[in-house]
């Protein structure tokens, strides 16, 4: 019998002695030996075996694979000296870039905003410069006039002075010209 269950015709083997002239002879099923079978398959599967290792070994030379996926590369880290939002990039992912490439443009605006700032607050500052400069002159105006007033009191009191000594003036006028020198001084 094959491996289909089909009998084939060598491997009946019909007694003739043994069977009996009214019964039908009944077929004997004997098994062939294939010892060559036995041994292509202890050889083959081995060898099979081998050669997908080999091939796969073979064909794997050429791919690269790590157990840790740390890469080394040339990388360089940009960074500006100022922050702020990028408006525009030049470069692509991987491009090679040279020394002075422009790169990428940050927004000026924030920038534009504060130099204006700074250009208002100076303009003030010159302002209260101008303000402070008309209020000293103001004041030494001032000083000049309380130095003139200061002179005249102590004249007008030194003239009642010599009055009162000689007894032309009074009390009354005196005494006025003593505190206009007091007034004037303070």
């Amino acid at each position: 019998m094959d491996r289909h269950g089909t009998i084939e015709t060598h491997d009946i083997v019909a007694d003739a002695v043994d069977a009996a002239p009214s019964a039908s002879p009944t077929p004997v099923v004997k098994r062939a030996r294939r010892p060559w079978l036995k041994y292509l398959l202890m050889f083959s599967v081995p060898l099979l075996i081998a050669a997908a290792g080999a091939y796969y070994w073979l064909t794997s030379q050429g791919s690269i694979s790590t157990d840790n996926a740390y890469l080394q590369q040339d990388k360089v880290s940009i960074s500006t000296e100022i922050g702020g939002k990028i408006v525009e990039i030049y470069v692509k992912p991987d491009q090679m870039v040279q020394k002075g490439d422009l790169l990428f443009r940050i927004d000026p605006e924030p920038y534009r905003l504060a130099v204006a700032e700074a250009d208002a607050a100076i303009r003030a500052a010159s302002v209260q410069v101008e303000t402070l400069g008309a209020g000293y002159q103001s004041a030494s105006v001032d000083i000049g006039a309380a130095r003139e007033d200061i002179a005249f009191a102590e004249a007008n009191f030194g003239r009642q002075a010599a009055l009162m000594e000689r007894g032309f003036t009074t009390k009354r006028d005196y005494d006025a010209a003593r505190h206009a020198v007091a007034q004037a001084r303070e």
